[in-house]
């Protein structure tokens, strides 16, 4: 799975400039992270409500650095957003804006936040960017995250996997099964990676196997489905590119029967005991979506979700 920043133009009352950032590796991890628990309350991907500005000074930073709102001067803050979802590709664009004025003062970097994580960032220390007097300066974010894998659901309503986009999805929950405990509930619903499985055609998963901590490892930028089908269960599985041949597996002859890999993502909503609470419980609404690849395969082997930057240069 790939995800990429389309572009990033910083817009003054005189001109615009276009640039393209650096995915910080807390990106790729969170894809990752997000869905090794079950009880976070939604599995999405981040959501870039705030952008910081460093001003004047260099701000060194790599792939692997971990920054916080410290590390910059000034918060612009999301004045609006346009998600665009598709079967394999999810894009979102940002529109950061500031209240506040920085008379003469030059853009050196900008970093891209969810909560208090810093998921991307822009070096601009070697351009001469700066915000002059009575400038109204607005920045503007667009990202993809795409797959290629092929998406099917269980609904006509569910028509792109959820967890490749920021937000929950909008969901009119039939007959919600509230309690007297948890009496409230919403009308969205999030999606959890539930299974793996093999089919001769893109739709139709035949073989499934559930995930737990036996079979699955949360490890970096990838899940590792490791060992899922023995001799008697026939092969081990995943999503797109990334494998781990075992030489101690003996072939099994998997190629005749299967031609296509399934993951697996059940959707669930939330009860509450109040309104607003931080107390949830979800409940799977029964619901579901796969994706599926094609492959040529004889033997057993592991095989991993991996989430990637666009290109080797990480932009």
């Amino acid at each position: 799975m790939k995800i990429k920043n389309e572009y990033i133009k910083i817009k003054t009352k005189n001109k615009e400039i276009t640039f393209k950032n650096m995915i910080l590796d807390t990106y790729l991890r969170h894809m990752v992270e997000i869905q090794e628990n079950f009880d976070n309350k939604y599995w999405q991907a981040p959501f870039l409500t705030k952008c910081y500005v460093k001003f004047d000074r260099k701000l060194e930073f790599y792939q692997e650095s971990i920054l916080n709102k410290n590390d910059f001067d000034a918060e612009f803050n999301m004045i609006n957003n346009y998600i665009n979802n598709s079967t394999n590709k999810n894009e979102i664009e940002y529109i950061y804006r500031t209240n506040n004025r920085y008379n003469d003062k030059k853009i050196t970097a900008i970093g891209f936040f969810d909560e208090d994580i810093c998921y991307a960032c822009l070096d601009l220390f070697d351009y001469s960017l700066t915000i002059q007097e009575n400038d109204d300066i607005s920045i503007v974010r667009k990202d993809i995250i795409s797959t290629e894998a092929a998406f099917n659901s269980s609904t006509s309503k569910l028509k792109y996997p959820i967890h490749l986009t920021p937000l929950p999805m909008d969901f009119n929950i039939k007959n919600p099964k509230i309690t007297e405990q948890y009496p409230f509930y919403e009308n969205v619903v999030s999606a959890h990676l539930y299974s793996v499985g093999l089919g001769t055609n893109k739709n139709d998963m035949q073989k499934e196997i559930a995930l737990d901590e036996n079979n699955t490892q949360f490890l970096g930028e990838s899940i590792i489905f490791r060992n899922i089908f023995s001799n008697e269960n026939l092969l081990d599985i995943n999503e797109p590119n990334l494998r781990y041949p075992n030489n101690n597996l003996f072939p099994t002859d998997t190629e005749n029967y299967f031609t296509h890999i399934f993951i697996k993502y059940k959707l669930y909503y939330n009860i509450y005991d109040r309104q607003g609470s931080v107390n949830y419980k979800h409940i799977d609404t029964g619901e579901w979506y796969t994706l599926s690849i094609p492959f040529k395969k004889s033997g057993e082997f592991d095989y991993a979700i991996k989430y990637e930057r666009s290109d080797n240069n990480g932009i």
